[in-house]
């Protein structure tokens, strides 16, 4: 293949492109469009992303377009590099195409200005190694100097080297993330390269929150699990500072707990992922853990609760046990805890547990300390008591509305 059709791009990622030809065209840049973007195309797979690799200066074309187009610009000027955020909430990255030499396993590049066929040279793989020219002159030109589109051809991931997965580890991540969401599979040198640079534990080159980071984005995957058990076989599921173990019997329970999640509108399933994967079973070893990792601290404190599961559940697992004793047992954890604590559960406790999530986790009072004080109920320490009786009584009795919680309250003033 020598062109890509343009209309291959979503049509709004193509109309931003010819928005910057035109630019790069009144300026005589040579300008490209790479990595997913043309990827994607090429496999007419959806793709809002936009990376533009430039033969000159791209902070200079980004910011000639945000000015033009009343983006936000940000400035990489260490690395040539630019970051335009447009009023519809859309980014496109600008590149100086560049060479990138690292001088130690794991390091950040050290950068120097070159050409397109250098910038895709320093790319993770041959499928994201493919340019395609946005010139009017040229529009469409494939520039695939390392056979990408032959690998896409052949569903195969094919590392740019052999040193790729020493000098930037997160790339170990990155490919079974690319096997999983395309079908793809590493091509037999890349399986070589990727076990050698298992066997030298390659990541502890990378700072732990970076390496954490691609992980991230691997468990973000719509086909995760795919992933995970690919990372499992490689044997290089592997979080820095973290104790990790694959497991089926808690693979398959995460399974059950991903979808129940969904329903109950948890934003992220990073925490149950590392319920399921993490093996510390010190509250304080897991703590520091994650907290170097830096993870958001409501994640924090649900990956240091799952600890208490098992606990919790035989806690609810007594014959007699009021509502208002589960809600108040159940209360205090975020949701990833409930829904493990749910598929892990059995017989009364497993009811308790769905009955809490789906009816009483978002109860609500109704009334307040000012409608406690139309009883005649003036001191503080006294109206807190009441409130709190009547929370018990009101989900112990279902009563969900304001005229039944007042009458709630006035009778036990009177």
């Amino acid at each position: 293949m020598t062109h890509l059709n343009f209309n291959a791009f979503e049509p709004n990622v193509r109309a931003w492109i010819l928005k910057i030809a035109d630019i790069a065209d009144k300026h005589s840049i040579k300008a490209y469009v790479v990595g997913g973007t043309v990827r994607d195309a090429l496999l007419y797979r959806p793709s809002l992303d936009l990376d533009i690799v430039v033969e000159a200066n791209a902070l200079e074309i980004a910011q000639k377009f945000a000015h033009l187009y009343k983006g936000q610009l940000v400035k990489h000027a260490l690395f040539g590099t630019a970051q335009v955020t447009l009023p519809s909430s859309m980014t496109i990255d600008f590149v100086t195409a560049r060479r990138e030499t690292y001088s130690k396993p794991g390091a950040l590049p050290d950068v120097t200005a070159s050409t397109i066929a250098d910038d895709l040279f320093r790319r993770d793989f041959t499928i994201n190694a493919i340019a395609c020219s946005i010139n009017k002159e040229s529009r469409g030109l494939i520039v695939d100097p390392y056979h990408g589109v032959d690998d896409l051809k052949r569903k195969c991931l094919r590392v740019m080297h052999e040193q790729s997965f020493i000098d930037d580890p997160t790339r170990l991540l990155r490919a079974v993330r690319y096997e999983a969401r395309l079908g793809f599979k590493l091509e037999s040198h890349t399986v070589i390269f990727f076990k050698q640079a298992v066997q030298h534990k390659a990541w502890l080159s990378v700072k732990p929150q970076r390496y954490f980071a691609e992980f991230m984005r691997v468990v973000a995957e719509p086909k995760a699990l795919i992933a995970i058990k690919r990372l499992h076989q490689l044997r290089a599921l592997h979080v820095p500072m973290m104790q990790m173990q694959y497991s089926l019997l808690r693979i398959n329970a995460l399974k059950k707990a991903l979808p129940l999640a969904k329903a109950c509108d948890v934003p992220d399933s990073l925490p149950l992922w590392l319920i399921s994967l993490h093996e510390h079973h010190r509250p304080d070893d897991l703590l520091f853990a994650l907290e170097h990792l830096g993870i958001h601290r409501e994640y924090i404190t649900s990956v240091v609760h799952s600890l208490e599961i098992e606990k919790l559940i035989g806690a609810l697992s007594v014959k007699h046990m009021s509502r208002w004793d589960v809600y108040r047992r159940l209360n205090s954890y975020y949701a990833p805890v409930l829904c493990m604590a749910f598929v892990r559960a059995q017989g009364i406790a497993k009811k308790r547990i769905k009955q809490f999530i789906t009816k009483d986790k978002n109860f609500t009072l109704k009334i307040d300390g000012n409608d406690i004080k139309t009883l005649g109920v003036k001191e503080g320490i006294q109206v807190k008591r009441l409130l709190e009786y009547v929370t018990q009584q009101s989900i112990n009795h279902q009563e969900l509305t304001k005229a039944g919680q007042l009458r709630l309250a006035k009778a036990f003033t009177e």
